[in-house]
């Protein structure tokens, strides 16, 4: 990682094993601090106890979708926003705006 490049406090939120594998390692190949669940409930419970600055969310999981996760997260932070990347092949645009 460059030294002038901050690390950040990652939450990856990901049920596939293979893939929060491989993001994982690549998150930490550049040096970042990375938080992992693999369902909304646990992803929730991070984001309130890790306080990260950015979430990589996938948007199918096995409790509450990534959408509602979102609407959490948004919902708590007031002014401050988190930024979220979602993870997902879901390329309609009704899912495209769902999130927004």
């Amino acid at each position: 990682m460059d030294m002038d490049t901050p690390s950040l406090r990652v939450l990856l939120v990901e049920d596939d094993p293979a893939l929060l594998l491989n993001v994982r390692q690549q998150l930490l190949r550049q040096g970042h601090e990375v938080f992992e669940a693999t369902t909304s409930q646990q992803a929730w419970r991070l984001f309130l106890d890790k306080a990260p600055q950015l979430i990589l969310l996938d948007v199918l999981l096995p409790d509450n979708d990534g959408f509602w996760l979102s609407r959490q997260v948004r919902s708590h932070e007031g002014r401050h926003w988190t930024p979220i990347l979602f993870l997902s092949a879901m390329v309609q645009d009704d899912d495209l705006l769902r999130g927004i």
